[in-house]
C-alpha cells in the first residue's frame, strides 16, 4: 500500500433537474465560486467549496450534473452521482483493483492533465480516483 494513497476528497458530484437555480444556490447561499469545467456531452457545473482558495486543483470541490428528468426526492439516495479522491500511485492502484478482482474503467482528461479511474464500491456508489498527469501512466 506504500505506493498507491488516497490524499483526499476532491469532489462530490450530485445530480440537478434546474441548473441555473442550483448555480444560484451555491453561489449565493453557500458562497462556493464557480470555476470553468471541462466540456463534456451533458450540462453542469463546478465549484471550489472554499472561496479563499488561490488553486482550483488540490481543493474540494462540487460537480453538478444536470439532468432535466431528475425528480428530486429527499428520501432518495440518488441525487449523490459519485464520490471523487485525489490520489497517488496510479500504476500500484490499477494492479491492485485487479488483485482485488474490481471492474474498472480509466480516462485521460487532457485538458486537466489528469487520469481518472473509475469504480463501484459493494453499496453502488461509483468511486472516481484522480491522478495528475505524471510519467507512470504516459
Amino acid at each position: 500500500m506504500r505506493d498507491r494513497k488516497i490524499n483526499g476528497i476532491q469532489h462530490i458530484t450530485i445530480t440537478s433537474n434546474d441548473l441555473e437555480m442550483t448555480d444560484r444556490f451555491y453561489t449565493e447561499v453557500m458562497g462556493f465560486v464557480k470555476i470553468d469545467r471541462p466540456e463534456f456531452d451533458f450540462d453542469g457545473s463546478w465549484y471550489i467549496i472554499n472561496k479563499n482558495a488561490r488553486q482550483i486543483l488540490g481543493h474540494q470541490q462540487l460537480h453538478v450534473i444536470e439532468d432535466k428528468g431528475y425528480i428530486p426526492d429527499v428520501e432518495d439516495i440518488y441525487p449523490v452521482d459519485h464520490v471523487a479522491f485525489e490520489a497517488e500511485g496510479y500504476g500500484e492502484m490499477i494492479k491492485h483493483l485487479r488483485d482485488c478482482n474490481i471492474e474498472f474503467r480509466f480516462e485521460e482528461i487532457d485538458k486537466r492533465k489528469q487520469m481518472q479511474v473509475f469504480f463501484y464500491d459493494p453499496s453502488g456508489v461509483l468511486i472516481e480516483l484522480n491522478y495528475k498527469k505524471a510519467s507512470e501512466w504516459t
